[in-house]
């Protein structure tokens, strides 16, 4: 089943794909989510463009290492959102699980290299690649172009439309996965951000 929701603002948009399972023996829903905001002048070039580095480009490249997984500082910082947002709404946190950062950051990376947003066809498949249970399993994906791009800019996104709301307070998970790969544009930098959801890993 495939739905689109309204529009957010005047350049952005929100898709919702409801996948059907490739095994019958798993009944549980497999929902991914995409949002994205699109810039209508953004022209990507190749990587390594001249241009000076902002806050947000060093928050990319910097890493730190967040339960014992190496991630970038603008991923630890979306990571404390959505565990504070959940924390919030009486929600457990959600625990960062490597493999499931890995099959994160494979995704991005194949967005950035391709050049559009997708949705991982494969959602359980890259699950138990990551070594985590394909029962529940989530996705939401974001790409975001301009000249100052931040973590909360791009969870703001999130937070703006219903369903993705829904799915990062969702009871179904209790891990996660991050990654946010950036490529260079005429207009600052356009940033690929997946969060791959699961319950068991």
């Amino acid at each position: 089943m495939f739905a689109r929701s309204g529009s957010l603002s005047p350049a952005s948009h929100a898709t919702i794909d409801r996948m059907p399972t490739t095994n019958p023996r798993i009944n549980a829903a497999r929902i991914a989510v995409v949002i994205a905001f699109l810039s209508l002048f953004s022209v990507v070039v190749p990587v390594g463009s001249s241009g000076r580095a902002t806050h947000a480009d060093a928050a990319v490249v910097r890493t730190v290492v967040v339960q014992g997984v190496r991630i970038r500082a603008i991923d630890a910082s979306m990571i404390t959102m959505i565990n504070n947002y959940r924390a919030a709404h009486g929600l457990r946190r959600l625990r960062i699980d490597a493999g499931l950062t890995s099959q994160a950051r494979r995704w991005s990376i194949h967005m950035a290299t391709i050049r559009a947003l997708r949705h991982d066809p494969y959602l359980t498949a890259s699950a138990r690649r990551g070594g985590c249970s394909a029962s529940r399993v989530g996705e939401i994906i974001a790409n975001r172009s301009g000249g100052s791009v931040s973590s909360r800019s791009i969870f703001a996104m999130y937070l703006s439309s219903r369903q993705h709301r829904a799915l990062i307070l969702s009871r179904s998970f209790r891990f996660l996965g991050i990654s946010t790969v950036d490529t260079a544009t005429r207009g600052g930098r356009s940033y690929w951000d997946v969060v791959k959801f699961a319950y068991a890993c």
